[in-house]
């Protein structure tokens, strides 16, 4: 019995996240194509949250923005009103940066503004979210040129 609802929620994991990153996949060809933002999209490290970033442009050194919506992982519902951590560190080098500003801009979306990355090279930008009882975290990394 224990397997079965294991897999049963397994099922219902792969299914709402089919649901969330089909129409986010096939919304990004057009920005690969010509070069604008990109837009990432993983399940956080406690499997409660989706968490989907796109970047205004390609992320370069120097000042970048990023998008980012946080979805329950369960329903698919967007999560409203949480509070949001962003840190942005190069491992390489041990360098991090710190983002000036992270505004809720509705229906689960938030900006994150000013999030500096002071050379090239790669970049993990990691994003914490709490709300109620739930928090979870996720990483994206990037090689800036």
């Amino acid at each position: 019995m224990i397997e079965r609802n294991a897999f049963h929620g397994l099922i219902r994991r792969g299914a709402a996240l089919f649901a969330l990153t089909a129409p986010v996949l096939a919304g990004c060809g057009a920005d690969a194509q010509d070069g604008a933002g990109t837009m990432s999209t993983t399940l956080g490290v406690k499997e409660s949250i989706l968490f989907v970033v796109e970047a205004e442009r390609t992320p370069a050194a120097g000042v970048n923005q990023f998008r980012l919506v946080l979805q329950d992982a369960m329903t698919s519902e967007p999560i409203s009103g949480a509070a949001v951590d962003v840190h942005a560190v190069m491992r390489s080098m041990g360098h991090d940066s710190a983002t000036s500003s992270i505004e809720e801009i509705g229906d689960g979306a938030y900006s994150v503004e000013s999030l500096f990355f002071s050379m090239p090279g790669l970049w993990e930008v990691r994003y914490r979210a709490s709300r109620e009882a739930t928090t979870d975290e996720a990483a994206f990394m990037y090689e800036i040129p």
